[in-house]
């Protein structure tokens, strides 16, 4: 059996969320988008009253690229400007070169440019095009999680997990040996209440 390391991503290794921050960042860069944050408050709405789901809300959201003329290049200088919000801790694990998954809600296409410079490092995210925003499947969130490494990887035994939401993820914290739950880059052990 295959022991690997997996790690939520934002709130968990990038200190905040990485999609809202990609937002705000094509957003200045590109005032074409400003009138799509219109749609985004009425989907909110939707979403608050129940008339659509998250991954519904997201699919919706990431729209925005749609705007974006050349999504590498957004995404290269993206990353230039914010891997400081990479938590020391989460470096510091790398130089073990453990077997490691980051399982994460943001579109895999935001967290790939980042998660390419480790080779000990495999991504499964929420599945969306960057160019037209589509997600196909599922919001990779709660037990879709464990759903969707089951189909990557089998017969593995998660030794460590990290986590900013102890709700979100607490699926994948029930079936790992060791729980680690991360706030701004400290980490406190997992304790189920």
């Amino acid at each position: 059996m295959k022991k690997i390391d997996v790690y939520d991503f934002d709130g968990t290794i990038y200190d905040g969320d990485s999609t809202v921050d990609f937002f705000k960042y094509s957003l200045k860069r590109n005032k074409k988008i400003l009138p799509f944050c219109f749609k985004i408050i009425g989907n909110g709405i939707l979403m608050g009253l129940h008339v659509i789901d998250l991954t519904e809300f997201k699919d919706r959201f990431l729209r925005f690229v749609r705007y974006i003329p050349d999504i590498d290049d957004y995404l290269d200088d993206f990353w230039k400007r914010n891997e400081k919000k990479i938590c020391q801790y989460f470096l510091d694990n790398m130089k073990k070169k453990r077997d490691t998954y980051i399982i994460s809600a943001s579109p895999e296409f935001i967290i790939k440019p980042f998660a390419d410079k480790f080779k000990n490092v495999v991504l499964i995210g929420t599945d969306a095009d960057k160019k037209s925003g589509k997600i196909n499947g599922r919001n990779c969130k709660g037990e879709e999680k464990i759903k969707r490494l089951n189909k990557v990887i089998k017969d593995y035994e998660i030794e460590n997990f990290y986590s900013d939401s102890t709700k979100a993820d607490l699926p994948l914290f029930k079936v790992t040996n060791n729980g680690f739950v991360v706030k701004h880059g400290v980490l406190s052990e997992f304790r189920e209440k």
